[in-house]
């Protein structure tokens, strides 16, 4: 914001410094107001039709105004002055990447690459390119050499974890996640990846760990509560999955499958009141499921209520006419009820 002033001021004594625009119209670029920035180096280009920054910057403005044919120009133009300026060339590039050329973007980014070896930048961008064509062994190389440019590039650290995943080669993908973490220690959503890959690695008991102390610092994520329920009910401790279940309904009541998990550990422990209740919550979110119908059914059965869960095979039959399940549960109530002719109905 101080640099936008002084150069402004600059330019109120200087008004015919073309230098001074251009690097106004920097500043205008990285707040993406690139309107002004076209008009400040427009009338750069005037005053001097031969400077390189000129080009190489409209290149920038009409990229972000996404007019991809005049940016290409402009870079192209840039080039004409000299070819070995590896900023064009990235420049270039990311043009080509957004318009999903895919060969000219290879070409563009291996020439600036070329000439500008140490830009982590670019090497981890080449690199999410190569991932997105599943090429990950060299899409791995690539993040390693922003790595070994930048150490702390966080980006890079990010994507080769993610790389190594892919890869399942899960142990380096939880080190890089680490290496993240050490230097982010508030990355929630890091810390909750870097569990789900400890998941992958049958590391469970460190993935609950990571999924509390996000749950220490954030109590009502929603992911870290799901993912730690989903553990304790993979250990049978369905007592202390129910309790994060339930945190979800009250954080996200508008969301059936929560309403719908909890309704499941009831019915594991035997509790088919609650599991009734927590069921018909989710039934009124989703009204046309058909399994949620039928375990309402199912459950009013086991609990010998037979009107109610008649009621409820009934709906599911009208929600699926042909619905095995369905039929055959209204069948074995008319059984329970000695009502034997209306059973063999169903059963047909």
């Amino acid at each position: 914001e101080k640099a936008m002033i002084y150069y402004e001021k600059a330019l109120e004594i200087s008004p015919n410094e073309p230098m001074l625009m251009i690097k106004v119209a920097v500043e205008l670029n990285k707040k993406e107001n690139f309107d002004s920035a076209i008009d400040y180096l427009e009338k750069a280009k005037e005053l001097a039709p031969d400077e390189i920054l000129v080009y190489f910057n409209l290149g920038w403005s009409y990229r972000g105004k996404k007019e991809f044919s005049i940016a290409i120009e402009n870079y192209e133009k840039a080039l004409s002055y000299d070819t070995t300026n590896a900023k064009v060339w990235k420049g270039l590039g990311l043009v080509y990447r957004i318009t999903e050329d895919y060969d000219n973007f290879i070409k563009a980014f291996e020439k600036a690459m070329d000439l500008d070896p140490k830009d982590e930048e670019t090497w981890n961008i080449m690199g999410i390119e190569k991932g997105l064509k599943k090429d990950h062994a060299q899409a791995i190389a690539c993040f390693q050499k922003a790595i070994d440019i930048k150490p702390k590039y966080l980006p890079a650290l990010h994507n080769i974890a993610k790389a190594y995943r892919k890869r399942k080669v899960y142990d380096k993908s939880v080190t890089a996640y680490d290496r993240v973490l050490e230097l982010d220690s508030d990355n929630l959503y890091c810390q909750i990846i870097r569990g789900k890959t400890l998941e992958m690695a049958n590391k469970d008991a460190l993935a609950l760990q990571g999924y509390k102390k996000v749950l220490e610092v954030s109590q009502k994520n929603t992911r870290a509560l799901y993912y730690a329920a989903y553990l304790h009910e993979k250990i049978h401790e369905t007592k202390k999955a129910l309790d994060y279940h339930k945190a979800i309904t009250k954080i996200t009541p508008k969301d059936y499958n929560s309403w719908y998990r909890t309704a499941l550990n009831y019915e594991s422990l035997n509790d088919l009141e609650e599991a009734i209740s927590y069921f018909k919550e989710a039934f009124s979110l989703v009204p046309k499921n058909l399994d949620i119908c039928n375990k309402i059914a199912y459950s009013y059965e086991r609990r010998e209520e037979y009107a109610d869960s008649l009621n409820y095979y009934e709906q599911a039959i009208e929600l699926a006419p042909n619905s095995y399940y369905a039929w055959n549960g209204k069948a074995k109530i008319y059984r329970f009820l000695e009502n034997f002719d209306q059973a063999l109905a169903d059963a047909k």
